[in-house]
């Protein structure tokens, strides 16, 4: 009845059920990555839903177990009598989970980010980078570059001339200089395996705090039968027979809203020491490229990872990536670090 009264007043977004058969407890030893759907509820009605998330981090060397909030829905959004519906999700929420933190939302000026806002979350973004590979189709591509008469004709203009591909080729040039993939090889793997837990356990005390991620983790992520598994590529990279590093790739060509008909390479999720991340995605770029990308975006909160890839001639853009940290998930991360530039966090984690 939630669904149809949503669905009546217009809103896209539905509520989903939860089977409590694969891990009633939210054990992480069961499920390393827990969802649990809590809903506010009105007599025998239901006004709105939101899912917690639960994981591992490991934070300033000791691991603690950390929640998403996710895919919050009210009845707020078609009948304004509803209004408090929210408010009342999250402060259940954090009496449930009180290291809770929100990753996404469209950024800050969601109605949610807005709600977080004024309960005192913490907030910053996480930054968007993106690097044009073929400066010709993205020109006339790029839905962004074309919304106004004059930006279209004057992209035209630059791909047609030859321009865009000049400045994006001297653009890129440091970055062919450096050679950050010298001494470096790279391969495809079908699965997260015992290789990924040496990286887990070479890399992840360089951070001041990130989601556990190991092999069974990453194999939960994203090979899982879980209703939002993301379908990616492994990229293992190595140097010296060693793994140094892992990055996880999608190629898509099905964003026509933000890229038209781009073929857009995307990193979503990636691991290495602070040390080795240009080498690392730079293997990544160079494995998109093969693949037929027009340009790669990704996000990254760490400073290391930001460095990369500005080293790599990625340039940064607004972002629509917000991260919200409820006081006690802030206070936790504040106590290794830096609760942004010191954390790792990709797409994966959203």
């Amino acid at each position: 009845r939630f669904n149809e009264r949503m669905e009546a007043g217009g809103s896209p977004h539905r509520l989903y059920h939860e089977d409590l058969s694969k891990n009633p407890e939210a054990d992480l030893d069961v499920r390393p990555i827990n969802d649990s759907l809590y809903v506010a509820t009105d007599g025998s009605e239901l006004r709105g839903g939101v899912w917690l998330r639960e994981q591992r981090f490991l934070v300033g060397g000791a691991t603690h177990r950390v929640g998403w909030m996710k895919y919050a829905i009210s009845e707020s959004q078609v009948a304004p009598k509803f209004a408090t519906v929210p408010l009342v999700m999250v402060r259940g929420l954090m009496k449930q989970q009180p290291r809770l933190m929100a990753l996404g939302m469209g950024g800050h000026d969601s109605p949610f980010a807005k709600l977080l806002d004024a309960v005192k979350w913490r907030s910053a973004s996480v930054p968007f980078y993106f690097l044009v590979l073929r400066p010709f189709r993205v020109l006339r591509g790029l839905v962004h570059l074309r919304r106004r008469a004059v930006m279209a004709v004057a992209a035209d203009a630059a791909a047609w001339s030859g321009l865009g591909w000049l400045g994006s080729a001297l653009h890129r040039l440091p970055a062919r200089v450096r050679r950050p993939l010298r001494g470096t090889e790279a391969r495809l793997e079908e699965r997260f395996s015992p290789w990924a837990d040496a990286v887990w356990h070479r890399c992840g005390a360089s951070y001041d705090a990130l989601a556990v991620r190991d092999a069974r983790a990453l194999a939960f992520r994203f090979q899982s039968a879980g209703y939002d598994a993301v379908d990616v590529e492994r990229l293992r990279v190595g140097r010296g027979g060693e793994a140094i590093g892992w990055l996880c790739l999608q190629t898509r060509d099905d964003l026509v809203e933000h890229f038209g008909t781009l073929r857009v390479g995307i990193v979503v999720d990636c691991l290495a020491r602070p040390q080795d991340a240009e080498s690392v995605l730079a293997a990544g770029v160079r494995h998109l490229e093969r693949a037929g990308a027009d340009i790669v975006v990704t996000n990254f909160s760490h400073r290391a990872w930001q460095a990369a890839a500005r080293r790599l001639s990625f340039l940064s853009g607004p972002s629509n990536v917000a991260f919200y940290r409820a006081p006690e998930a802030d206070a936790l991360l504040a106590e290794a670090g830096d609760p942004v530039a010191g954390s790792h966090l990709t797409r994966g984690d959203d």
